[in-house]
């Protein structure tokens, strides 16, 4: 304790012989990040990062994941277009999302029924889930109105309404009879529905053709919107070109007029904003783990449909395919069993159990937070939740590899109104966000409530940047990479604490009065070749005396993959007193890198 103590009076005193000479101006700014400023990602080292999911594939199994996007091509002959719909087949938005519409309401609503879906049950892995479950918990992961697929199955079997359909019937429930009929039962064909729904989100923009159930194919009819296009999609694999318009809006028996008998019409545009469709959240969701793990791959905002398009974009406006999963819907955290996942903030639970992502069983938690958004918890060793209401910070399962995934992490997963998005936003350039901009996109913001997003820091923030007059840096080592937070950022290579490095950057502030300040320092995350450091020592206090000094451990490795903040926490401060932050160069390895960028004071009321 006493040598510890020493430790800290000797940098404080390193440090006011270094604030001494340099000057007190501090810039002040509210926003910091843009396209040209963001912290580029750096790979971790192979034999220390937990295991990607490179093969990560709800789409399709892994081998899959090279398929180019666009369509199939089309082996059988070219016919003529049908002609064009009527209108909409169904509002865009409605095909994405149905409010509080899960399993618990789908098998109320097929209680009313006189069809055989209520009483239909499978095993999914070492789970028997009843029909209502696995329609649930598919539509939610594929970005799928339930009541689409409902809608589809009483057009092609009439299985809702039906008290004694035919065994043809309920073996192809939704009309395919495609690929050797291979798809034969009522799993089979709701996983080839759904499938192809949301190949269809995929693929829309550079859809050029429809394919028919004999394998001739046909250019798009003109004006059909992302739904529309999927609607059909579906449909044209089950009959002609000729007969597809009485599928699709064209009498009684179409898409349209069969989901109008069981829910209203598909094509009335939803109200908004209203309680069933909330504007997009402030920031509200903690970390769903007790500490911040390393990120090994960030939600994509180019395309993020688990395939390979040969581009990646992070929320940071970088595109590099070295630091996240090209196709990538979620955030992975570097997370082992038996570490518990914790929900990131309260909810309703929706589904608890198991689900078939393409290549495997995973072991899911679902959470409906009622304003609009829910969040997945994807490759559990088991979820420790039933169905029912949730506190923020609880237990809903332990972390694990089950489904689509190469070895042990979290995938995390958040959804707008039935569409995936990133919960870090976007701070690339304005309107830029590729996400957003594509026909099945949404937008994103950030959603952290934790720490505040990088490009749009509180109102009252004080910065100190290290290229401000209220930084200073003494010892050796230092260099400087591009990019950090509001321009470049340093780094010196790490040295062991018992070589006394006095290798030391500090921050200091001017601020407007005394109080209590939340304290957060940038940690970049860049390319250079070398490791970032494990356990680096923050000292916060007062250079005019010691006995306030407060040392803060920090993983640059963990922070500067995730969402680059270090919280060095709640301090009180007094002006006069000479507040800082400092940082020595030292690690429990050498040659790791120190991070030196941004620091931020955030006043607390």
């Amino acid at each position: 304790m006493q040598h510890r103590r020493y430790r800290l009076v000797l940098i404080a005193s390193t440090l006011i012989l270094a604030l001494l000479s340099t000057s007190l101006a501090v810039r002040q700014q509210t926003s910091l990040l843009t396209a040209a400023n963001a912290a580029a990602p750096r790979p971790t080292v192979a034999a220390e990062r937990a295991p990607g999911p490179a093969e990560e594939a709800p789409d399709a199994p892994p081998h899959e994941h090279a398929v180019p996007l666009g369509p199939t091509p089309s082996l059988g002959a070219a016919v003529p277009p049908p002609p064009p719909p009527r209108a909409a087949i169904i509002d865009h938005e409605r095909f994405f999302y149905e409010p509080d519409f899960y399993s618990a309401q789908i098998q109320a609503f097929l209680d009313t029924q006189p069809g055989p879906l209520k009483g239909y049950r499978a095993t999914v892995g070492n789970r028997e889930h009843s029909f209502a479950e696995i329609l649930s918990s598919q539509a939610i992961l594929y970005s799928i109105n339930p009541k689409v697929l409902l809608a589809l199955i009483e057009q092609q079997s009439g299985l809702l309404t039906n008290a004694a359909p035919a065994e043809e019937q309920q073996r192809f429930m939704l009309g395919y009879h495609g690929e050797d009929e291979r798809h034969a039962g009522w799993m089979a064909q709701l996983t080839w529905a759904r499938r192809e729904l949301h190949r269809a989100q995929r693929d829309y923009a550079s859809a050029q053709e429809l394919v028919y159930a004999d394998q001739t194919h046909s250019p798009l009819p003109p004006g059909l919107s992302l739904a529309g296009y999927a609607i059909a999609r579906v449909l044209a694999l089950t009959t002609s070109a000729a007969e597809l318009p009485a599928k699709l809006d064209q009498g009684e028996q179409s898409f349209v007029a069969t989901y109008t008998r069981l829910f209203g019409d598909p094509r009335n545009a939803p109200e908004r904003p209203s309680a069933a469709w909330p504007s997009v959240a402030a920031p509200f969701l903690a970390l769903p783990m007790e500490y911040v793990h390393e990120t090994t791959s960030f939600f994509d905002h180019d395309a993020p449909f688990l395939v390979q398009n040969g581009s990646t974009w992070i929320y940071r406006g970088d595109q590099d395919a070295q630091f996240s999963y090209d196709g990538h819907d979620g955030w992975d955290f570097a997370m082992l069993p038996p570490e518990p996942v914790l929900a990131a903030a309260d909810g309703v639970v929706v589904f608890a159990g198991n689900s078939d992502d393409g290549c495997g069983i995973a072991h899911v938690v679902i959470v409906d937070h009622q304003n609009g958004y829910r969040t997945l918890y994807w490759h559990l060793s088991r979820p420790t939740v039933e169905p029912g209401p949730v506190k923020q910070g609880e237990t809903i399962g332990i972390a694990g590899s089950s489904g689509c995934a190469t070895g042990p992490h979290l995938h995390f997963q958040v959804q707008y109104l039935g569409r995936d998005v990133d919960p870090a936003g976007w701070c690339g350039p304005k309107n830029g966000d590729p996400w957003a901009n594509h026909p099945a996109g949404q937008v994103s913001v950030w959603l952290w409530r934790d720490v505040p997003s990088p490009c749009a820091l509180p109102q009252g923030a004080i910065v100190v940047d290290t290229t401000d007059p209220g930084f200073k840096r003494v010892g050796a080592g230092w260099a400087e990479l591009a990019p950090g937070l509001g321009g470049t950022a340093l780094y010196v290579p790490s040295q062991l604490d018992s070589n006394n490095s006095l290798t030391i950057g500090a921050w200091r502030p001017t601020l407007p009065r005394a109080g209590s300040y939340r304290v957060l320092a940038w940690v970049p995350y860049i390319l250079n070749g070398n490791n970032d450091a494990r356990a680096v020592r923050y000292v916060v206090g007062h250079a005019a005396g010691s006995a306030d000094l407060v040392e803060v451990s920090i993983s640059h490795w963990d922070v500067a993959s995730g969402w680059g903040w270090a919280d060095l926490g709640v301090h009180s401060f007094d002006p006069a007193q000479a507040p800082f932050v400092g940082l020595r160069a030292v690690d429990r390895e050498a040659g790791n890198n120190v991070w030196y960028d941004a620091v931020v004071w955030i006043p607390v009321d």
